[in-house]
């Protein structure tokens, strides 16, 4: 599902009463935290719509942890291990649904390289960090994300 439709689905889920429930702290949050604390913030009832853009195997899990009956998963990250679902408790047993989404097609790469190279995009709220070419800082960095913890959107440096 491409981002524009996305944002429509959130739009609409807004002017029909849905809940919209934002990241921004469940990043510093281990996944049952996080879904005791979406729990909380929906009385109990979980969210209409999750969307995963990290990868990582416990915010895919808590995206479909936290959704409510009828809920939709939406996972855009890129992962390199499987994730675990409770395919009774977490799928069957509310309706929900799991969808996988790329926010670009492979042959919209070279493109968007050249856009970046030019300076055409401005890519400043997307980087959250800039680390060189080296072990120690690479290794810094996958730590932090397994940690959830640190930088989401690292670029490494020559």
């Amino acid at each position: 599902m491409p981002i524009e439709v996305l944002v429509l689905v959130f739009g609409i889920l807004m002017l029909i009463g849905g809940t919209i429930v934002t990241n921004h702290w469940l990043s510093l949050k281990k996944p049952r935290e996080a879904d005791e604390e979406i729990r909380r913030l929906t009385g109990g009832r979980g969210v209409d719509v999750t969307l995963e853009v990290i990868g990582l195997q416990e915010t895919m899990e808590q995206a479909v942890q936290s959704l409510a009956i009828l809920g939709r998963a939406v996972l855009a990250g890129i992962a390199d291990r499987p994730f675990q679902i409770d395919s009774y408790g977490e799928l069957l047993g509310r309706e929900a649904e799991v969808i996988g989404s790329s926010d670009h097609l492979l042959h919209e790469m070279p493109l968007l390289l050249e856009l970046a190279r030019r300076g055409s995009l401005d890519l400043s709220r997307v980087v959250t960090r800039t680390v060189p070419l080296e072990a120690g800082p690479i290794n810094e960095v996958m730590d932090a994300l397994e940690r959830f913890g640190g930088a989401v959107r690292t670029v490494i440096t020559p």
